[in-house]
């Protein structure tokens, strides 16, 4: 559910500004989040492909 939305928000978006807006975002009481889970996902395969 979140990541699917999350994925469509961002979907077009410029690669370094949705790890951006994501990057460190918490959920509640523990320290990540879906956003969060997908900028290190991004940053992963940022770093792969460069």
């Amino acid at each position: 559910g979140n990541t699917q939305g999350v994925a469509a928000l961002i979907e077009g978006m410029d690669i370094d500004e949705a790890i951006k807006r994501m990057d460190g975002i918490k959920c509640g009481y523990k320290d990540t989040s879906c956003p969060d889970q997908l900028a290190k996902a991004l940053k992963e395969y940022k770093k792969d492909n460069e």
